[in-house]
């Protein structure tokens, strides 16, 4: 005989189904591992970090190191030309020629030896590679001393005129001398160098006299007035002012070397197609400040 039916509801389950929800979640344990993958991506992180910054203190040191290795190969000072042929009682220029390379020249002390019974130092113009006049020429027989810088405390590299010599030659019975530095007083500034005067070099000038000088003939005495020792009252105003005065030193400055304008080539006093130191000196008595 079959049991009879039993209704829905008069079962009852054996336990009390559970209910998971979220606040009956426990959060599981932090374990401290290394090969936990949450330390070994944070650790990646920082050496990636650390890694990065390293190379980038070593890119930004690394030129200013090659920048100082390079400072270190010292500085040329030399005349040219270095070969110099004049005649007895005449005047000749020099110009003293400085190679920086890579370094950054901010300033020089220069001093000049030659022999005062031979020649005669008539005047020293600075060059537009340090055309700041630090301290004014000093020239006494046999010895000369100036101090010339930059217009600003960044220095110079490569190369360029420091300064222009204007010598006149006496009568004298020798026929060589020559033009040096004194290199226990002369000295070269240069930015960043662990030391001074590592690898400065310093040439010299020899200066050959000849015994008697060129005679002109007449046609050059006669019809050229240019071949003349003087100079007109007026040929050193260049912008025809009036005046003799800063502006045409400017223009003569601006003029250095191979004038290019008109006006520049005003300030090439002698027509030798360069400005330098002789022009300069032809200049100088007629320069009103």
């Amino acid at each position: 005989m079959m049991d009879s039916p039993t209704s829905i509801n008069d079962q009852t389950p054996k336990e009390k189904p559970v209910v998971i929800t979220s606040t009956n979640t426990k959060s599981p344990s932090f374990k401290f591992s290394l090969v936990n993958p949450k330390i070994l991506g944070a650790m990646t992180v920082l050496l990636l970090l650390v890694g990065g910054t390293g190379a980038g203190v070593y890119l930004v040191q690394s030129p200013q190191q090659a920048t100082s290795q390079a400072s270190l190969t010292g500085v040329s000072l030399s005349f040219k030309p270095d070969q110099i042929q004049v005649n007895a009682s005449s005047q000749f220029s020099v110009d003293v020629f400085a190679d920086a390379g890579e370094n950054k020249i901010n300033s020089t002390d220069l001093n000049f030896k030659y022999d005062p019974e031979i020649l005669d130092l008539k005047s020293i113009s600075p060059g537009q590679f340090l055309p700041r006049i630090l301290i004014d020429p000093k020239l006494e027989p046999g010895n000369a001393l100036v101090s010339l810088g930059t217009d600003s405390n960044s220095g110079v590299t490569g190369g360029g005129i420091i300064a222009s010599l204007v010598f006149e030659v006496k009568n004298s019975d020798s026929p060589q001398t020559e033009i040096t530095f004194d290199q226990k007083t002369t000295s070269i500034k240069v930015l960043n160098r662990a030391g001074e005067g590592i690898g400065d070099t310093f040439g010299k000038a020899n200066v050959t006299i000849n015994s008697t000088t060129i005679p002109q003939t007449e046609e050059t005495t006669t019809n050229n007035p240019d071949s003349q020792t003087s100079s007109p009252p007026n040929v050193a105003d260049f912008n025809n002012d009036g005046l003799i005065n800063s502006i045409d030193l400017s223009i003569m400055y601006a003029a250095w070397g191979e004038p290019e304008s008109d006006t520049q080539k005003k300030a090439d006093l002698n027509n030798d197609d360069t400005v330098n130191g002789l022009d300069y000196s032809t200049f100088l008595p007629k320069f009103k400040k």
